[in-house]
């Protein structure tokens, strides 16, 4: 009882007060918003006082905390409390620890709009993915944006936000997610937004130190809207979208589009894709433990053959890339084989791996049948009048990409974390260095090598470096340059 009536005295007090002194106390930036709820839950009095402060204060906090939370219906009392414009954007200071509103219809840089908040608490799984949709359902039925930013380009497409692109491979290791995060997609996708044009490169940051002992990336997405496509962690769903999207105004991948033309309208620009650096991308697939991962053995070969099928019936391939494409997925056929036998282990089957993708590629390499240098110097020497080339080529960089020096070094980076772990590796057994720079004629057991910190070059990535600046005006003798 005494409890309660000191509960009820308080109570009193607060009913008491001048309203100035309630205004004073509501307004004071370290009282806790809970508290100001509490302090409205009391009397109409105090709740008609309260209210505004609640909905309007802290850089309307709450509204914010509705879309991080995707509570459909606090964002609506908000807006029925006008504390939920629908050009607000927030900025982050960085030295002061908060944030501040701006007009969100003003080019102010790095900001956050309310789908940002909203896909950020989704990503955070505060929420699912139904109420996801639902909350991106409201903003956009309530003429908030909710397409990317893309500055002062005055475009008549809007844009699925770029964070999504991201979002397929940095959250692929969580299956209900990632699902959800492609049923996002396709929503917007409904909503006649446009699809693609994905930037920022693959998220490591957050990878655990211990993991580095096990596996080291291989692949850097560079945030292309290809590189992100063709990853496993993108179903084929997601890439019928895009050639859909371009089949629907009339282009396809291997269109040659005559200037001018509105890019941002089209949803691409002409473009190519390192065939070294899908390899990269499926090898992840393949080991990372911090990545997509298969849920049987065959679905990485699976998922890129269906890829395939989609290029070929929507124009997205040439024959000579097509080809390229299934030498992979043939390689990978045979990496299931051994895996469906014993397992796979980056320690034990890693190399092995690696050289099988890498000369499922040898022949294009060597040939330089898809040679990028080849695609830059046609580029340079178009005329205006002539042919422009292709919305998108898949290419090989075959002069700057030594994959038996890629393997040795992350062979030696994992033995480098481990040793930084405290883990007793032994010592390196020295074993003749039988690489030689055209690498497509090395055989298995030359590529078995390790390059810890501080190692030279392995002697055929010496060879292969020396082979392409050998007329390099700013190169010295030991194959250092002088920019």
């Amino acid at each position: 009882m005494s409890a309660l009536k000191d509960t009820e005295d308080r109570q009193g007090f607060l009913l008491r007060l001048p309203t100035e002194i309630l205004l004073m106390i509501i307004k004071d930036e370290s009282l806790e918003y809970d508290d100001i709820r509490d302090i409205g839950l009391v009397s109409v009095r105090l709740y008609g006082i309260t209210r505004k402060i609640f909905y309007h204060g802290r850089k309307l906090l709450v509204f914010r905390a509705a879309l991080e939370g995707g509570c459909v219906e606090i964002m609506t009392k908000c807006s029925d409390y006008d504390a939920a414009p629908k050009n607000i954007a927030w900025w982050w200071h960085p030295y002061e620890k908060q944030y501040y509103l701006l007009d969100g219809n003003k080019d102010r840089g790095r900001f956050h709009r309310p789908v940002d908040f909203l896909l950020k608490g989704y990503r955070e799984r505060k929420f699912s993915a139904n109420r996801c949709i639902e909350a991106l359902k409201w903003l956009i039925d309530n003429g908030y944006r909710t397409h990317q930013y893309v500055g002062n380009v005055d475009t008549k497409r809007f844009w699925i936000p770029f964070v999504l692109g991201e979002m397929l491979s940095a959250v692929a290791t969580d299956k209900e997610l990632h699902q959800g995060v492609c049923s996002i997609i396709h929503f917007l996708y409904s909503k006649d937004f446009t699809l693609g044009t994905w930037t920022g490169p693959k998220v490591y940051k957050s990878r655990p130190k211990a993991l580095y002992t096990i596996y080291t990336p291989f692949s850097n997405v560079s945030g292309d809207t290809m590189e992100v496509l063709m990853q496993s962690a993108c179903p084929p769903s997601i890439l019928e979208l895009y050639l859909k999207q371009l089949d629907n105004r009339g282009v396809h991948l291997k269109s040659r589009l005559q200037k001018p033309v509105d890019w941002w309208d089209i949803g691409t620009s002409p473009t190519f894709t390192k065939v070294e650096e899908i390899l990269e991308i499926l090898f992840d697939d393949l080991f990372d433990p911090w990545t997509w991962k298969a849920e049987y053995p065959s679905e990485v070969g699976d998922i890129l053959d269906a890829k395939i099928d989609l290029l070929t019936r929507y124009q997205g391939i040439c024959d000579d890339e097509r080809k390229v494409l299934n030498d992979i997925v043939a390689a990978l056929r045979r990496i299931e084989a051994k895996h469906e036998e014993r397992g796979l282990t980056f320690k034990r089957d890693g190399v092995w791996c690696w050289y099988e993708l890498c000369m499922s590629v040898s022949d294009i390499m060597s040939k330089k049948t898809l040679s990028l240098r080849d695609r830059t110097a046609q580029y340079d020497e178009l005329e205006e009048e002539e042919e422009p080339l292709p919305l998108h080529e898949f290419r090989t960089e075959e002069e700057r990409w030594y994959p038996p020096e890629k393997i040795a070094h992350a062979r030696g980076l994992i033995l480098d974390a481990r040793r930084r772990q405290g883990e007793e590796v032994g010592q390196l057994h020295d074993r003749e260095d039988l690489t030689k720079a055209e690498w497509w004629d090395m055989p298995l057991h030359a590529w078995y090598s390790v390059r810890v910190k501080g190692d030279p070059r392995l002697k055929g990535d010496a060879e292969f470096r020396d082979l392409l600046y050998r007329d390099d005006p700013y190169r010295d003798n030991t194959l250092r340059f002088t920019y």
